[in-house]
């Protein structure tokens, strides 16, 4: 949470809008939360972080422009962040290999019971990854041509 704040606030996606960040290994219940925190330091002219760059974005703007979150398939948070930032910034993790992870078969299961439109099912799961590695995920797989 704090290193997102970091970047949005340190100017580095300003300087750098191509630069496209992906929070892993942290889920995603969060960040709704988080980023209405940021939203009301700007807003206030408060800031978190001492070494505060003036925005030219809100917080949330960059990170929907330039930011995606990993979420487990088994967090119940995963529709309310859908809510709060839409499906276009949220990618599918199973959290393979750890050793506390569920079979391979249950995360996918998992995410097709969450309580989401199908098209924001397949955004999670496929679409926004292919957006962010592009040609790694696709080549040659059966779901990049459709």
């Amino acid at each position: 949470m704090i290193n997102l704040g970091h970047f949005i606030y340190s100017g580095l996606l300003d300087k750098f809008p191509s630069l496209r960040l992906l929070i892993l290994e942290a889920n995603s219940g969060w960040l709704p939360f988080w980023l209405n925190r940021l939203e009301k330091y700007c807003e206030g002219r408060q800031s978190v972080f001492f070494d505060e760059h003036p925005l030219q974005l809100s917080p949330q703007d960059y990170f929907l422009r330039q930011c995606a979150v990993a979420a487990d398939a088994d967090e119940p948070t995963i529709k309310y962040v859908v809510d709060y930032i839409g499906d276009d910034n949220i990618v599918f993790n199973t959290d393979y290999p750890h050793p506390d992870a569920p079979a391979t078969s249950e995360p996918l299961k998992n995410m097709l019971e969450q309580p989401l439109s199908e098209e924001t099912k397949r955004k999670i799961l496929w679409d926004n990854s292919v957006k962010i590695y592009g040609h790694r995920l696709t080549d040659g797989h059966p779901l990049a041509s459709d």
